[in-house]
């Protein structure tokens, strides 16, 4: 279980049940690896390890009624565009190794194979990352060997992303 803690009241807030959630066999083997809250907290999205082999799942949840509104399989790394309307998430390879970045409009009923690719990086010596600065007006798109962009998250263009 995740909770989250309002900052003035100190009032818990139950945010993230695994046992609710029916793509999760065993809460008490699966492995919560990251939670990202959408910028209204209405949503989370979260990566999770089901089968403690490194390879990670992604859920988006809507708070208020618990329902998962999307899930995607191979997930490594997720981020909300500022309206939480869209994802952001990185995929691995056959290493593990995060390749590419996909977008994906949530609850979209269309397949995984279908999300628009934004990013790709076939060398196996690179990595990349997708993440929001603490501000949360970027994303901050890390490629390759140290290559760094920054992208304005009110209005990203797909090909804002390609290196």
């Amino acid at each position: 279980m995740f909770y989250r803690e309002h900052a003035q009241t100190g009032k818990k807030e139950l945010v993230l049940d695994l046992a609710k959630v029916k793509q999760v066999r065993d809460p008490s083997t699966t492995i919560i690896d990251k939670v990202k809250m959408s910028d209204d907290h209405s949503r989370v999205a979260f990566n999770v390890d089901l089968h403690n082999n490194e390879k990670l799942s992604m859920g988006v949840m809507d708070i208020q009624t618990g329902a998962v509104l999307d899930w995607v399989d191979n997930c490594c790394q997720v981020e909300f565009d500022s309206t939480g309307e869209y994802i952001y998430y990185c995929v691995a390879d056959k290493l593990n190794r995060p390749h590419k970045i996909f977008k994906r409009k949530i609850g979209d009923s269309q397949p995984q194979l279908k999300d628009t690719v934004i990013h790709e990086d076939e060398d196996p010596t690179h990595y990349i990352d997708i993440g929001v600065s603490k501000d949360k007006k970027y994303f901050i798109h890390t490629c390759g060997q140290g290559s760094v962009t920054v992208i304005d998250r009110s209005s990203p263009s797909d090909e804002q992303f390609k290196l």
